[in-house]
């Protein structure tokens, strides 16, 4: 068995409730071991067998059936995970100022839009597979986050800031 990452798109946020007791109860039920959810916007760890592609369509597919509702969800092994994590450009002292924005499919950047909505002292790169956003001003203060699906074009993004990647990651080592 090998050690997971999932992250759902959107939970808990907009109107779309999911109870994380019943989040690791749906994963623990279609064959996932070890579940453990942090805080209570859709973050999972747990054990599984199968391939990445393999073990998010399995639980793509539980939560609709329990939630009645497709909910994106973006999956890594542990080992690569890890890495993404360590492959952030930024280092700052406070792990709000930076966002990983997980592709759900394809993703690409509208330089355009990026160039109309960030602040001069916004940064956005890609490293590890994923985009890392910095906003050194705050996420909430940043026209950035309110127009992210039109600067992050294709199958859209689950965002989480580096101080929830960094505790998953302690999740993954505990």
């Amino acid at each position: 068995m090998l050690e997971f990452v999932a992250l759902l798109r959107g939970v808990n946020v907009g109107g779309v409730k999911v109870p994380m007791a019943d989040l690791r109860d749906t994963a623990a039920g279609c064959g996932l071991d070890d579940v453990r959810s942090y805080i209570a916007s859709g973050n999972l760890v747990f054990r599984a067998s199968g391939s990445v592609a393999e073990v998010r369509a399995r639980l793509e597919a539980a939560i609709a059936r329990r939630f009645g509702r497709d909910i994106p969800v973006w999956t890594a092994t542990g080992p690569e995970f890890r890495a993404i994590v360590a492959a952030c450009p930024y280092r700052v002292d406070d792990g709000r100022r930076v966002h990983a924005l997980f592709p759900l499919g394809s993703a690409a950047v509208d330089p355009e839009a990026w160039s109309r909505w960030a602040k001069p002292s916004e940064a956005l790169a890609r490293a590890g597979g994923i985009f890392w956003l910095h906003t050194p001003e705050g996420f909430g203060q940043s026209a950035v986050g309110a127009k992210l699906d039109r600067i992050v074009t294709g199958d859209g993004v689950t965002g989480r800031n580096l101080n929830t990647t960094a505790a998953l990651v302690e999740m993954l080592d505990g």
